[in-house]
């Protein structure tokens, strides 16, 4: 589940009226859920289904859209110039615009596969497969 808990909260707030909102269903397991402006974008458990929040209301932008091309994900998606990266445990790297509307920008497959979350440094995207570092970068 997620839950929206306002930062001046404090002490037990469970049951009260200092939670903003709720979704329990379709929720992350192990990836984070990735925070863009005012969207929170998370995947379902360990699955490619997507799902867009408004961070501040709670209200479903996009829900439950199929990540084309991913299997199963441990990563946790990263946000850089209006993208978004998913990386899969499967050596692929769907490439997305930032927006409540599911557009798919690019996929990449790489020999093997990522558990962990893709780094953006400047214009570099590192990534930590099974066995090697990548760094994707313009020339």
């Amino acid at each position: 589940a997620a839950y929206a808990i306002p930062l001046r909260s404090s002490g037990d707030v469970t049951g009260s009226d200092r939670i903003a909102w709720h979704y329990r269903v379709n929720t992350p397991y192990v990836p984070s859920p990735l925070l863009v402006g005012e969207r929170l974008y998370f995947t379902k458990w360990i699955s490619p289904i997507l799902t867009c929040l408004d961070a501040r209301t709670g209200k479903v932008l996009m829900d439950v859209q199929r990540l084309p091309g991913l299997k199963s994900l441990y990563a946790s998606p990263v946000a850089a110039g209006g993208r978004i990266y998913f990386v899969s445990r499967e050596g692929a790297c769907l490439v997305i615009k930032e927006q409540p509307k599911l557009a798919v920008l690019a996929t990449n497959h790489l020999d093997e596969g990522f558990d962990a979350s893709p780094a953006v440094v400047g214009r570099q995207l590192f990534l930590r497969g099974k066995c090697h570092l990548y760094c994707i970068a313009d020339e």
